[in-house]
């Protein structure tokens, strides 16, 4: 009779570590069927069963790391609406500490000290039933572990075998998408040989402005949406006016179905010149190039922008306002082969102020200004990412919002795209007279929400408007990029 209690014994901790896994993602995801929280729970049952085998001191570091490990979780999920690959916690692990220090409300949450107190709670329970615990117990909970866990992985393709899928954590809990994301990981030879097999068949395009231009500036634009262009307030005060000006007076498109996913796949995929394969992407999560694939692979097979534009005689730069490890870019973008390659972490002891994504672009705009007139070049190809009106859209050193008490998301957003408006104004202003611009969003917003970006042509030497708004696709907005990069010619 006493091994049925000490059994009994065991499966109520382990269903109490299994409900709060299910709590966690009730906090995080809200699934709206109770059917997955039940599940949840029950996955979390098996999984902590299955460890029972480890000594005692194993066991209990597992306790806590899980406890921080979820921690960590709830932090991300109060920056990011989306699920988080183990790997993507891994490599931003920095840039979590970073969003941690500079919000003040990260730890004043009392959900987050719950989590982390009944992570203690767990062990101290743990230590006073061990002696009841036997280590057979472990077998009773792999094997049907195991059995599902095959069945889902590999039979019933409820989840992609390809990439992380964030219906993975939300369903069956953040462990079960975790091993599903190992159980999926697609070895980096397979990635390089079909981005490299996806190279060169851009559409044949004429370059869009004068081929003599000396000044070209590829300007990335975080969640610049194409219903924002034109959009004004009930008042009648344009949000953007100075983007609708360019639109007004360049070549004007309208890139549909440019859905969210990683900005730094759209800068990838406009440096290679290459068609965001849909097979790498999922919509719902992130995955993301330069995290998965190794530079020495990838680039000596390929003839990125800034290696056309240093052939044809430009002096090619790299500005983005946050930190290279960010998406691992700084790597990928000094192998790319850009000549000066500028992060924020380039940007300190300037006198710029820190938001909470890295500086400001009114900063940044300062900065690449007060650059390229210390060291000016016959001609300079610049290729510009911004990052003021990144996901929740606050800025904490905003001195003329557009909007003075915002109260919603999409208020905030109209506060951060004006802010944003008004440092492409100081940028494209003071900017030479043969400057060329090209500017567009590096994806919709989840938030906001449009599913497609807008992409301006703007020159300052000439007027390159044509009769109204036209619609292409991405890869056509790659392809006027380089064509123009290709044909240049400079006296």
């Amino acid at each position: 009779m006493a091994k049925y209690k000490n059994f009994l014994l065991t499966l109520i901790f382990l269903l109490f570590l299994g409900i709060q896994d299910a709590i966690l993602g009730q906090i995080i995801f809200h699934p709206a069927d109770s059917f997955f929280f039940f599940l949840i729970s029950v996955l979390g049952l098996l999984l902590s069963g299955t460890f029972l085998f480890l000594p005692r001191f194993l066991y209990i570091i597992i306790l806590i790391s899980q406890s921080v490990l979820f921690g960590i979780v709830f932090i991300w999920h109060k920056y990011f609406k989306d699920a988080m690959p183990f790997e993507m916690l891994w490599q931003r692990f920095s840039a979590g500490i970073d969003f941690a220090q500079k919000s003040t409300e990260t730890f004043t949450d009392p959900r987050l000290w719950i989590i982390l107190a009944l992570g203690i709670l767990n062990t101290l329970i743990y230590i006073l039933i061990y002696k009841y615990i036997r280590k057979k117990y472990a077998v009773i909970f792999a094997l049907p572990l195991s059995i599902f866990y095959y069945f889902l992985f590999n039979i019933s393709d409820i989840l992609r075998p390809i990439t992380f899928d964030e219906n993975a954590c939300k369903y069956f809990g953040y462990k079960t998408c975790w091993l599903h994301e190992v159980s999926g990981k697609i070895k980096y030879e397979q990635k390089t040989e079909e981005i490299i097999e996806g190279l060169n068949k851009l559409p044949n395009v004429l370059p869009p402005a004068p081929t003599d231009t000396r000044h070209i500036y590829i300007v990335q634009v975080e969640t610049l949406i194409y219903d924002i262009i034109n959009k004004k307030l009930n008042n009648g005060r344009e949000i953007t006016p100075f983007l609708n000006k360019l639109a007004q007076n360049g070549q004007f498109y309208h890139i549909k179905n440019f859905k969210h996913t990683a900005s730094a796949n759209t800068d990838f995929a406009i440096n290679l010149g290459m068609q965001i394969p849909e097979s790498f992407l999922n919509y719902n999560a992130f995955s993301v190039f330069y995290e998965q694939l190794a530079p020495e692979d990838i680039y000596p097979h390929v003839r990125t922008l800034a290696q056309k534009a240093k052939e044809k005689g430009f002096y090619t730069s790299f500005f983005h306002n946050y930190m290279g490890t960010f998406f691992n870019r700084k790597p990928h973008i000094i192998a790319q082969g850009y000549d000066r390659v500028i992060f924020s972490e380039d940007m300190e002891n300037n006198g710029y102020k820190e938001e909470i994504w890295g500086y400001s672009d009114k900063d940044l705009m300062d900065f690449i200004l007060k650059t390229q007139q210390k060291e000016p070049h016959k001609a300079e190809f610049s290729y510009i990412i911004t990052v003021s009106s990144h996901a929740d859209f606050i800025l904490l050193h905003n001195s003329d919002p557009l909007l003075s008490a915002p109260q919603t998301p999409t208020e905030n957003y109209y506060n951060a795209i004006n802010f944003v408006d008004k440092a492409l104004k100081h940028l494209i202003e003071k900017s030479p007279e043969d400057s060329l611009f090209f500017i567009f969003g590096d994806h919709d917003s989840e938030q906001i929400s449009s599913h497609s970006v807008p992409f301006i042509i703007y020159s300052k030497q000439i007027n390159l408007s044509p009769a109204e708004s036209q619609e292409i696709s991405s890869d056509h907005m790659a392809a006027l990029i380089h064509a123009q990069i290709e044909a240049a010619q400079l006296k």
